[in-house]
């Protein structure tokens, strides 16, 4: 009978197929070297351009920061400029308004009746004068209380003198003006003969 020896067969595909799977192992190896390059390639590039980004970010943050503190120092310099225009406005109204009260208080005043001292202090006036009779301080009260400057008067006290040898009834009175705008207080003198 004749032996045939199958081992040397068996063996080299033994062989082959160890070198088979180890070319397989080196060609996965390669491909995973190769696939976790490109991945580590591409994560490097994306952290170069995330870091560009923070710093261009990060730039232009600090030039808005800058523009933001031009911007409140132009708000500070508005609300300053804002306040002197209100208080050239309150002046300009306030120059007027004196004037334009004595001038209403001239022209309520009756022929026989005399101011003598004319007081204004936080809106409130008092007037003191004398009168021919007590009818001539009642239409001047009421003359007064038409008027668009003055109003709520109200007689403080009246008595008789004698002056000059006439005999004279001198008042007190008091009352609020009536402001448009803030005046400056006025304290006058006033003599009407």
């Amino acid at each position: 009978m004749i032996k045939i020896n199958l081992l040397p067969v068996r063996a080299a595909k033994k062989k082959e197929t160890l070198r088979q799977q180890i070319s397989v192992a080196v060609m996965s190896l390669v491909l995973v070297l190769i696939a976790i390059g490109y991945f580590h390639f591409r994560i490097v590039k994306n952290v170069a351009e995330v870091t560009t980004k923070i710093a261009s970010t990060e730039e232009e943050l600090q030039r808005t920061k800058a523009q933001i503190g031009e911007v409140s120092k132009f708000k500070e310099a508005k609300k300053v400029l804002e306040a002197k225009l209100g208080v050239i406005e309150s002046l300009k109204k306030g120059k007027a308004g004196p004037v334009k009260m004595l001038d209403e208080l001239s022209s309520v005043t009756p022929e026989k009746l005399w101011l003598n001292s004319f007081k204004e202090q936080g809106g409130g006036i008092n007037i003191e004068g004398t009168a021919i009779s007590n009818e001539v301080i009642a239409q001047f009260m009421t003359d007064m209380e038409k008027s668009s400057k003055f109003k709520d008067i109200e007689l403080v006290i009246t008595e008789q003198i004698e002056q000059g040898g006439l005999k004279m009834k001198k008042f007190s009175l008091t009352g609020k003006l009536e402001t448009e705008g803030a005046a400056p207080p006025v304290t006058t003198p006033a003599a009407r003969q």
